[in-house]
């Protein structure tokens, strides 16, 4: 496929090049664009933005009539590569981020519409991947945290710890996040699909992945995925935390998407284990803390820990297990593994509670590719702002909060 400047210039705003400019263009990514937009699409594509437009505005950008833009923003609309939401009767368009976003969405479309499209594209991100490390190591080597997703812990391993449900926040505890929900789908992990692709999936169960809210609502209506009752979307999540998957949410106290992680198939999870950006990651509100008493070494949770931070230390007879605090995501299938009762969770030092509502989280990521200061003044002033207008704008994706009930998971299973 010729690689034109159309391509180069979608590419390009998909990698937040304009804000990054350290970012070096990768081929692989240019192969991705070109494999899945014609060019026509790519330079209409290209003049799209993450806030969302009319196709009577992207007309003008593209400096053509609506009557040829706009078929073309509805056909990559279907094809879940650019995003389009009504209301009012009136629709509206934005780019995808390519994670999260267009490559989970292809990995599904894949998987239920067009097999050998999936594994094209499997291929194509997978060549990608394997040089993100490369393009991403100067950004995010001098930050703290960039974190697009958040950890709940395991519900098992929480149960019965009196001490974490005193301090625990309601969207700590993932009963209460489905509790206050009423729409459910169950999806085909589209990680664990993409390597069964390439020939290196694990025998991980792959459809425990899954969606509550509208976001549920929306993969029903593109057909992606499975709608189900809250008591089998209850179910797959049991028999992933059985399975030792990891719950990685949005970034926002209620979220919506909800994967079920392994460490050896995850795309996010193997950014930590194979190029150490922890920083994508935010960690969950707890932390393990091991009791040395108890611990026989048996090495059980480093089997299970999904980022290999855990490994044994001591005197040769009396090896203990030990947690790197710096890889440690506080999932808890240690926690839900260990058969010694020799790991509990604690309270994770200085814990920032995510964004309370999407609006922020987008504004927290834009200030952050900006590089500005979250104590300045603009960045207070945009927060403010968000908050303001999450009361007339977001739309209301869950139900009223309540007190942690400890015998959820009993009554459902």
């Amino acid at each position: 496929m010729k690689l034109t400047p159309a391509y180069r210039t979608l590419a390009e705003k998909i990698l937040f090049q304009q804000n990054n400019k350290e970012f070096n263009m990768p081929d692989s990514l240019l192969r991705i664009v070109s494999f899945a937009f014609t060019e026509e699409e790519a330079q209409i594509a290209s003049h799209l933005g993450y806030v969302p437009r009319t196709a009577k505005v992207i007309a003008r950008k593209v400096m053509r009539p609506l009557h040829e833009v706009e078929p073309v923003l509805k056909s990559l609309a279907e094809r879940l590569l650019i995003l389009s939401l009504t209301t009012e009767n009136k629709t509206v368009y934005s780019l995808l981020p390519l994670v999260p976003g267009i490559s989970e969405l292809q990995m599904l479309l894949g998987k239920v519409k067009d097999e050998e499209y999936g594994k094209e594209y499997a291929r194509l991100f997978d060549d990608f991947y394997n040089e993100v490390g490369d393009i991403l190591k100067p950004v995010l080597d001098d930050r703290e945290k960039f974190e697009l997703a958040r950890i709940i812990p395991v519900e098992q391993s929480i149960q019965g710890n009196s001490s974490i449900n005193t301090i625990a926040f309601p969207s700590d505890h993932f009963s209460e996040v489905i509790d206050r929900n009423t729409s459910f789908v169950q999806l085909e992990c589209p990680c664990r699909s993409a390597t069964e692709y390439l020939g290196k999936g694990c025998d991980k169960p792959k459809d425990v992945c899954g969606a509550m809210g509208v976001v549920a609502d929306f993969l029903i209506e593109k057909g992606l995925g499975r709608r189900v009752s809250k008591e089998e979307f209850i179910d797959a999540k049991v028999r992933a935390a059985e399975a030792g998957l990891v719950n990685l949410v949005d970034n926002i106290l209620d979220p919506m998407q909800v994967c079920a992680c392994c460490g050896c198939c995850c795309y996010t999870l193997n950014l930590i284990t194979r190029h150490n950006f922890s920083a994508l990651i935010a960690d969950s509100h707890f932390e393990p803390v091991i009791d040395k008493q108890n611990c026989q070494g048996c090495g059980e949770c480093i089997k299970w820990c999904p980022v290999n931070a855990i490994s044994l230390k001591g005197k040769i007879n009396d090896k203990k297990s030990a947690v790197n605090y710096k890889m440690c995501i506080g999932c808890g299938v240690c926690v839900s593994k260990c058969t010694n009762n020799a790991i509990s969770l604690k309270e994770r030092a200085n814990y920032q509670p995510p964004p309370d509502n999407i609006l922020n989280f987008a504004i927290y990521k834009y200030l952050e590719t900006k590089r500005y200061d979250a104590s300045g003044l603009l960045p207070r002033a945009s927060l403010g702002i968000g908050r303001l207008l999450s009361n007339f704008l977001e739309p209301k994706l869950t139900g009223p909060k309540y007190k942690y009930n400890p015998d959820f998971w009993k009554k459902q299973k």
